[in-house]
């Protein structure tokens, strides 16, 4: 499990991020934190290589 902390360029760059993070398999939770275009994301995978 790992925590990815993420800052986008502009409003469009985090919609497109967003869309493409819907379908991934991997991927728990993702949410917004303080800041104008800041996300934080907990990803899980089943061991370094994956």
């Amino acid at each position: 499990m790992t925590i990815v902390l993420l800052e986008t360029e502009n409003a469009e760059a985090m919609r497109k991020f967003l869309q493409s993070l819907r379908t991934a398999p991997r991927v728990v939770k993702i949410s917004s934190i303080p800041g104008d275009y800041n996300l934080i994301t907990l990803v899980l995978a089943e061991n370094l290589k994956s």
